[in-house]
């Protein structure tokens, strides 16, 4: 029985009643924090890598490497062998119909240009209109402005509630038969609200209008099901789900991707390369051009593989819980004011400090190795919106238990001492 199931088991045996101490044995798997130890709140940001992400990448390079697709010698064998199990991997993970609507790119902001560029662009219509939320990422933001800004196009941002969720009743008027593509996160990385994306879906799809989901945030927290959200594009990064670097995911219903055209050109994509005309590949290959980042997927399957044996939904239930109780602290804190109040958050929270600049206060934390963010979170036009130039944030993983919560709290005491 693997260390995972003992988790499951400790889960489910004491059903979530009082605080566990969950992180502080998942932490164990996680060799940054045996030669670094530091209280790490900073996981919306980037997450730490578990060691076996760590030794699959390594085993990669030093015993199975070699050029995908390319080459009909052993080591190119177990590479594309290695590369196209993750796309598997992938595909079980999220729920998709089939392998071949798994497409491997460099992370989210990747994904989301090959959705911007490749199916959008071309199917440009006048007096159209593209439907983004006001929690947007700039990765889910910049593309879509660049697109109307080029071909006069309106960008149509959908309003936010008091409560900081997608205002559902504001969304079904603003995609309309003229929207080309509806682009919306599914947690938000300032408000860590869970979005429920069902309703806004099933209204775009009423009018054949796609939708793309930014899944960030939420792949590796929770549950996350293109089946279950009728999505027809999702994008992710390895990195924030206790992958590696510089690998990521665009998942695409195979209608789509069949309509799709390539946005980045190179090797291995194409079946013939003519003079003045070339024919590129099926999906997902015609979107893969170049040499992808094959010991990122590598290390990708090996996340799937702890995240999965861990249990999503039980990480996602203590994640909860932990993150209920940094709430709960932080608001028991004077002068301390968190950013919105949705019915369902996951990972994060934004706060800020009376009368001290977000950057005093990651500053000092960190200098007592407690990493939290402090910045406007690639989210410019979400903080003009609330007239809040920069906040800090905390967020938590798998790893992270209630000590780290009262080194925060520590931590933010010393802060308001030091200026007060």
């Amino acid at each position: 029985m693997s260390v995972f199931n003992n988790y499951r088991i400790q889960l489910d045996a004491r059903k979530l009643d009082g605080m566990l101490k969950l992180g502080k044995h998942i932490r164990k798997e996680f060799p940054i924090f045996q030669n670094a130890p530091h209280v790490y709140l900073d996981s919306a940001a980037t997450s730490h890598k578990p060691q076996r992400v760590i030794d699959a990448v390594s085993r990669f390079y030093s015993t199975q490497y070699g050029s995908i697709h390319r080459a009909l010698h052993t080591r190119s064998a177990e590479a594309t062998r290695i590369y196209e199990m993750g796309r598997s991997r992938v595909e079980h993970f999220i729920g998709a119909n089939k392998p071949s609507e798994i497409i491997f790119t460099g992370g989210t902001t990747e994904s989301i240009n090959q959705v911007a560029f490749g199916f959008a662009v071309p199917r440009i219509k006048e007096g159209g209109n593209i439907v983004i939320s006001a929690m947007e990422h700039h990765a889910n933001f910049l593309p879509w402005q660049r697109i109307c800004t080029q071909y006069g196009l309106s960008l149509r941002r959908i309003p936010l509630t008091d409560a900081g969720e997608i205002d559902e009743v504001a969304a079904s008027e603003l995609i309309d038969e003229n929207t080309l593509i509806t682009a919306l996160v599914q947690v938000s990385n300032v408000l860590g609200t869970v979005n429920d994306l069902n309703p806004i879906i099933a209204h775009a799809h009423s009018l054949q209008v796609p939708v793309l989901v930014d899944a960030a945030q939420s792949i590796g927290h929770m549950d996350v099901n293109v089946q279950a959200l009728d999505c027809d594009f999702l994008a992710f990064s390895g990195h924030k789900m206790l992958g590696p670097t510089g690998v990521g995911v665009l998942y695409g219903k195979y209608t789509y991707l069949e309509q799709m055209e390539p946005w980045r050109f190179g090797g291995e994509m194409v079946l013939h390369a003519g003079l003045e005309r070339s024919k590129f590949k099926e999906p997902p290959h015609r979107f893969e051009g170049g040499s992808p980042h094959s010991a990122g997927v590598a290390g990708l399957i090996a996340a799937i593989d702890f995240l999965e044996e861990a249990g999503v939904s039980n990480i996602q239930r203590y994640s909860d819980q932990l993150l209920s109780h940094m709430i709960d602290q932080l608001q028991a804190e004077e002068d301390v004011q968190i950013l919105a109040d949705p019915k369902q958050r996951s990972g994060l929270v934004s706060f800020v400090l009376k009368d001290i600049h977000p950057h005093d206060v990651a500053s000092i934390l960190g200098e007592t190795n407690i990493a939290i963010r402090a910045g406007h979170h690639c989210a410019q036009p979400l903080l003009r919106d609330l007239g809040i130039p920069v906040t800090n944030r905390a967020s938590i993983h798998c790893y992270n238990d209630e000590d780290d919560i009262e080194a925060l709290m520590d931590g933010i005491r010393r802060v308001k001492s030091y200026f007060h």
